[in-house]
């Protein structure tokens, strides 16, 4: 093992970033012939559970629009829901001595 570790501290950017983009490609293909491995072993069972181990690209997250908790007393337009960054009229009045309750919706 410290031999490998010799070689790979012996290599130049370019082939050490070769060398790493090669163990990126192996992992994936390790990674898939183990999940079909445990699909085929699955299926000889007799069960029709799909094993999907393999990434197939980044998960986006899903936005929910939360109902508005709070309004802006002097434009009822102006409403938020309490989560991420608080508008600057809701900092405003809390500047000013306000409450958030008396913005309650």
């Amino acid at each position: 093992m410290q031999h490998l570790i010799e070689q790979i501290e012996a290599l130049d950017n370019h082939q050490f970033k070769e060398l790493l983009d090669q163990i990126k490609r192996l992992k994936r293909k390790r990674i898939k012939a183990i999940a079909a491995e445990a699909q085929r072993k699955i299926a000889e069972l007799g069960n029709d559970i799909d094993l999907s181990f393999a990434s197939k690209g980044k998960k986006r997250k899903v936005k929910v629009n939360k109902p508005p908790k709070y309004q802006n007393p002097a434009n009822s337009d102006e409403q938020w829901s309490g989560y991420g960054r608080q508008p600057d009229w809701f900092k405003t009045y809390l500047k000013r001595g306000g409450k958030k309750e008396d913005l309650l919706i």
